[in-house]
């Protein structure tokens, strides 16, 4: 009896888990109807579903198989942590980013090479 009431919550949880992902990716996907400023490719998609799939599954493994306590809300913390911190890497998104680095390099590599002769 109680496998199956521990089977049924968890069933219940990624269900809610799968439909929260869904929401969230029909965001950009309903903007994108209405305004050309938010231009997202299969590959965004398929990147957001994977990242808010793994968290969700992530946080919960450890609701699951965590006793109530510090430790289990400092592990859902830092899973949240991480998928703040990796969503907002992906929209700078790395190009811009490397583009910038180089850029702003160039005049340093420039102003050395004129103090040292090369």
């Amino acid at each position: 009896m109680k496998n199956q009431e521990l089977l049924s919550s968890s069933k219940r949880r990624i269900t809610i888990i799968l439909i929260v992902t869904a929401l969230i990716l029909s965001i950009p996907l309903i903007a994108m109807q209405f305004t050309s400023e938010v231009k997202w490719t299969p590959t965004d998609f398929i990147t957001a579903g994977i990242l808010l799939l793994s968290t969700g599954l992530a946080t919960e493994l450890v609701i699951r198989n965590m006793k109530i306590g510090t430790f289990r809300t400092i592990l859902l913390l830092v899973i949240l942590l991480a998928l703040f911190l990796i969503w907002a890497e992906l929209a700078v998104g790395s190009s811009e980013l490397h583009l910038l680095e180089v850029s702003s390099l160039k005049p340093c590599r420039n102003q050395f090479a004129k103090n040292y002769n090369f």
